[in-house]
């Protein structure tokens, strides 16, 4: 195949989200390292960004 014109669509498996639950990340996050910032999470509807969004929320 043509490198240019790609992958044909009915050769594509994209498996379905599945939500595992929440993800219990075992680090801890300095309040001070984080005093007077700002934190920006991409993707934190789940997965590993919503362990981020969730770890940085509980440390303030």
């Amino acid at each position: 195949m043509d490198a240019k014109k790609g992958v044909p669509a009915s050769q594509i498996h994209i498996p379905e989200y599945q939500d595992l639950g929440p993800v219990h990340i075992p680090a801890s996050v300095s309040l001070e390292s984080l005093s007077g910032k700002s934190v920006l999470v991409t993707g934190g509807a789940g997965g590993l960004g919503k362990a981020y969004a969730w770890a940085f929320v509980e440390a303030g």
